[in-house]
């Protein structure tokens, strides 16, 4: 899809790459960045946009041929096609966002490195909004400077550094502010330029703004990478960057981060594919009232990533599915399943052997049994609310549901190819999660012509990149994306929505008759105390999409991860153990940090067993206050207090307080954050009319209808996180309304909110 079109060498190091790239040149500004992947085991590479070309539909980005993360893109030739290309990541800079409001005034532009590809669209977009500028660009040596004729036809003055001190572009940064009455500084390049030019521009009073990468990997905020330092804000270089206000920044710590030296890179064989793996040292289920399915023993499943729950027999889900009590008012469905599952009717066809049946019963409310089996808190809902469990043990309804779901796809992997006609009207989904699917799926079983665009470069939204391997196989989400493109769905991927595509082009220029925004709520919390932003400290989200989606544990695989032998992981919710369980199997010690006590903890109670089992150590009724950081900027420790529980608060959960002089220090190499999540602001780009609450959540009705006539939201982007079965309802709800909204018909009213 991304062909390479042109390649051109700048310099002895760098090149500008020119690619097929239509749906990004379309939407791309001067400044904003990419992610590049190679192949399907290569590493994302940030990479500058250099050139947009809106009518031919490609745009160029600067790679460097010396430098062993892009090496391989460097190496590839005119016409062939790169895996993948993500964008464009980002926002322009406020002098470009404004450009009217310039003119009469006079720009600086610094750069050098690849800053100088990234300045070329930056310096034509000013010249055509005749604003006057100056441009100074740096290098060791002359022969490192590219553009000097393309970037003198559009300035007032060229000026070349090449003496290689640092800080001379800074002093000629200076003389020419002073001399040529310059109103605004923008600086591109290196660390050690843009902090040397900023600390002029800070003494002479000046408006500067830098352009700041960080060490970006999702590029949608998701991950909660990239994050710089500006006064006393940590911000994000894909959310609120890449430009920053360079007086502001933190340069030494960037400078640090960059400088400090990488852990050994964690390293694991897994010579055999999970669909050759045997499951050995299995533990046998025990002699209960609950039939328990086999599971692989602790020691053995740290040692790699394969299911741990290896699921029910026939004969044990027929054993199981036999304690049902046929309720005449099954509370299980009618209070604990919040899509209605009609649960005893395909529990009673297990029992009969006809599970076929009993798949297609399930089909009736759920488009994605298989996973809902697996991950969704039964505890909480259809098992809570099972009448077995007021004098013994719940039935297991999760497991029959999953035994159903997985019998259904052995026996019957192949979907019958689904023709949807020329005429069908086209709705658009921003978001390829379980939500999105969900619409997706019934709208296309409708007859509509369906689009899902994904921000990642492969469909599944979190069910990809954010539940690991040994707790839902991604060969199950798989299987669904693939049932969903032979029902006629196509979907984009490397498609974020806000940047790559948004609401207004969609329906105002794309010809979309309706969209559905379903972009989930990403946006990782972190919490604010000194030392947040050492070296070692990142998101869950981070951990978990680089070896669930990036498969940075495995060998052929070039994403990096790097890993020390102590772990903290802050938090007490699945994402939190997610994220424990990843690490345990990379080889370190973890200690999961909570401020309540176990009892308390929202995370499945199954999944925190099974932790427990893995010698994960719980420090309960504990909070960190500080990071503490080496000479070198990277983690070493925790400063931690002792919390005491207090008394229910409005959420019906207990409050806390700390114990005054219960202050200790953990000493730790790495911390992963799961603090929870909000929404990703950058959704909303391009969405008029589309209202949005404090939080930034969509506001939508109960069948997802926003502000906006015939936009449509549901899931985590409107409740906030939730589960996996709320979001697919959420999505099934929305296909009804869409469909009525295409067709003319009325709903009734919904005064109930989602959020």
């Amino acid at each position: 899809m991304y062909t390479i079109l042109n390649k051109r060498r700048l310099n002895d190091e760098l090149l500008l790459m020119e690619v097929q790239a239509p749906l990004i040149a379309a939407t791309a500004q001067p400044g904003q960045f990419l992610l590049v992947m190679n192949t399907a085991t290569s590493e994302r590479v940030t990479a500058v946009i250099g050139s947009i070309n809106r009518e031919q539909g490609s745009v160029g980005f600067v790679v460097n041929a010396n430098c062993p993360h892009s090496q391989s893109i460097a190496a590839r030739s005119n016409g062939d096609s790169l895996f993948a290309v993500l964008g464009p990541l980002g926002n322009s800079s406020a002098v470009m966002r404004d450009v009217e409001s310039m003119q009469g005034k006079r720009v600086l532009l610094a750069a050098d490195g690849k800053g100088i590809a990234a300045l070329l669209p930056i310096a034509q977009r000013l010249k055509s909004a005749e604003v006057a500028t100056i441009i100074i660009l740096g290098a060791k040596h002359q022969d490192q400077i590219f553009y000097k004729e393309e970037l003198l036809a559009l300035t007032d003055k060229l000026l070349l550094s090449t003496d290689g001190a640092q800080g001379y572009v800074a002093d000629m940064a200076k003389t020419m502010s002073e001399q040529a009455d310059v109103t605004h500084i923008v600086a591109l390049g290196s660390l050690p330029m843009m902090q040397a030019v900023s600390r002029q521009a800070k003494e002479m009073g000046l408006s500067i703004e830098v352009q700041i990468l960080g060490n970006t990997f999702d590029g949608s905020g998701m991950s909660g990478d990239g994050r710089v330092t500006v006064g006393d804000k940590v911000m994000s270089a894909s959310v609120d960057g890449p430009f920053f206000d360079g007086a502001a920044v933190d340069f030494d710590e960037l400078i640090r981060q960059r400088n400090a030296p990488d852990a050994a890179r964690y390293t694991n064989e897994f010579p055999e594919s999970e669909a050759n793996h045997q499951y050995t040292d299995i533990i046998e289920p025990e002699k209960n009232q609950r039939v328990q399915p086999q599971r692989q023993s602790p020691e053995t499943r740290v040692h790699n990533f394969y299911e741990v729950n290896i699921g029910y027999t026939e004969e044990q889900a027929k054993q199981e599915a036999s304690r049902c009590l046929n309720c005449k008012k099954p509370r299980c469905s009618m209070m604990g399943c919040p899509i209605q599952n009609r649960i005893p009717e395909f529990i009673h066809q297990i029992v009969e052997g006809n599970y076929e049946e009993a798949y297609q019963i399930i089909s009736t409310r759920s488009t994605l049994p298989a996973v809902c089996g697996r991950v969704c808190p039964h505890e909480q809902q259809c098992e809570g609310s099972c009448v077995r469990g007021m004098k013994g043990e719940p039935l297991a309804i999760g497991q029959l549901e999953r035994f159903v779901a997985d019998w259904h796809r052995e026996h019957h992997p192949e979907v019958a190819a689904t023709t949807i006609a020329d005429d069908a009207k086209k709705v658009a989904i921003i978001g390829g999660g379980p939500s999105g699917m969900a619409c997706a799926h019934d709208l296309a079983q409708l007859g509509y012509r369906v689009t899902i665009f994904e921000a990642m470069h492969e469909a599944g939204g979190v069910m990809i990149y954010g539940i690991p391997e040994f707790v839902l196989p991604k060969k199950v989400v798989r299987h669904e994306v693939a049932k969903l493109e032979k029902m006629g769905v196509s979907i984009v991927t490397n498609a974020i929505g806000g940047k790559t595509v948004t609401v207004d082009d969609l329906m105002d220029n794309q010809g979309y008759d309706a969209v559905y925004i379903s972009a989930g709520a990403g946006l990782p919390r972190f919490m604010g105390i000194k030392g947040e932003t050492l070296g070692g400290i990142m998101s869950a989200n981070e951990i978990l999409a680089k070896v669930t989606l990036m498969h940075a544990n495995e060998q052929g695989y070039a994403t990096n991860i790097h890993i020390g032998k102590k772990v903290a992981v802050i938090g007490g919710g699945n994402v939190a153990i997610d994220a424990a369980r990843v690490a345990r199997r990379l080889g370190a010690d973890v200690t999961i940090i909570y401020r309540r006590d176990e009892e308390n903890m929202p995370a499945r109670r199954d999944e925190i067993q099974l932790a427990k089992e893995e010698n994960i150590t719980l420090c309960t009724q504990t909070n960190p206050v500080e990071f503490l950081g080496d000479d070198k900027g990277n983690v070493c420790g925790i400063r931690c207090v002792r919390m005491a529980m207090g008394e229910p608060d409005d959420s019906g959960r207990r409050s806390f307080s700390v114990i005054e002089g219960s202050e200790f220090e953990l000493p730790i190499d790495n911390v992963f954050l799961a603090l929870g999540s909000s929404a990703i602001p950058i959704v909303n780009n391009g969405a008029t009319n589309v209202a949005t609450d404090r939080k930034g959540l969509i506001i939508a009705d109960g069948d997802g209808r926003t502000s906006r006539p015939g936009v449509f939201a549901g899931g985590d982007i409107v409740s906030g996180p939730q589960t996996v079965v709320l979001a697919m309802g959420a999505g099934r709800k929305a296909a009804k309304a869409i469909n009525a909204y295409l067709n003319g018909e009325e709903l009734p009213e919904t005064t109930s909110e989602q959020n």
